[in-house]
């Protein structure tokens, strides 16, 4: 799952990608306007 804090999931503003840097638990540092789900 990928947060984007653009809510047409630009990735010109801040954005993380989890599970990442060895969290499965989302806290990102800023608004979450916009919500990307991968599956594979």
């Amino acid at each position: 799952m990928t947060v984007y804090q653009s809510p047409e999931c630009a990735t010109e503003g801040e954005f993380d990608t989890y599970p990442g840097k060895g969290t499965y638990v989302p806290c990102a540092p800023f608004v979450v306007r916009a919500v990307q789900i991968w599956s594979y």
